[in-house]
């Protein structure tokens, strides 16, 4: 669209620009791009630039048929400016938004750490982080936690009576407990399963298990949310 616009504007007041200022247009609309929407539209930008350039402003006219040598090298060199400009900016943007995001999870961590640090007993402590996790991942929450009087068997502390919450949801929420691996909806193992589940681990074992299931059957956590909810897991077994 940036790049039809520029055209457009382009072929109105040709006769009224130079060729540089031309140029500088193609350019701007390399960067708006980068920036928005990435390398690879950028990329495009700057191959349909040249094209463009070619079609509408070099005799012959409204042809791809270049007579003047010369503009081979004008092109060669737009088209390397466009593309080191494209690489560049999308690189720049790409780090903008991982240190937004760095940011975030920075955020996320304190307050679930804040509100664990001022509460008194087991249920503040599973409030704070269903409530937490709730919130950052959009999820419905549920926490396990070993059942006295049961050998290595588990008892929901949390959102007890979630209609998905059946024996065989149960049933792989014990696996991770005994196993000490995340299992569940987006792994290997168990994948049917409602919920994600995760080991609540500290350095002594592991204390229970931290379960979410989202609200949307399409929603998928990504690498980056995987990680930080492996880091709310942990310090929600700290705090237990």
């Amino acid at each position: 669209a940036l790049l039809l616009v520029a055209t457009t504007l382009s072929a109105i007041i040709k006769p009224f620009i130079s060729p540089t200022n031309l140029v500088m247009i193609f350019l701007l609309s390399v960067v708006i791009t980068a920036i928005r929407y990435g390398r690879g539209p950028s990329i495009l930008i700057s191959v349909l630039a040249v094209l463009v350039f070619d079609f509408l402003f070099v005799p012959p006219f409204y042809t791809f048929v270049v007579s003047d040598t010369d503009y081979l090298l004008t092109f060669a060199g737009l088209l390397v400016v466009s593309l080191a400009i494209s690489q560049l900016t999308a690189k720049a943007s790409e780090r903008a938004e991982a240190a937004r995001r760095r940011a975030t999870e920075t955020a996320a961590l304190y307050n679930l750490s804040r509100d664990l640090a001022v509460a008194s007993g087991l249920e503040d402590i599973l409030q704070a982080v269903t409530r937490n996790v709730g919130e950052t991942f959009n999820r419905e929450v549920i926490v396990f936690l070993p059942d006295p009087g049961k050998k290595e068997g588990l008892l929901p502390y949390s959102q007890p009576n979630h209609p998905q919450l059946d024996e065989k949801e149960v049933a792989v929420a014990t696996w991770v407990y005994q196993h000490g691996s995340p299992a569940g909806r987006g792994t290997d193992t168990l994948p049917a399963s409602a919920a994600r589940y995760l080991p609540m681990r500290t350095a002594n074992g592991i204390t229970g298990v931290l379960g979410v299931i989202p609200s949307d059957p399409n929603s998928h956590l990504t690498p980056e949310e995987r990680r930080l909810l492996e880091g709310f897991a942990v310090q929600a077994a700290q705090a237990i």
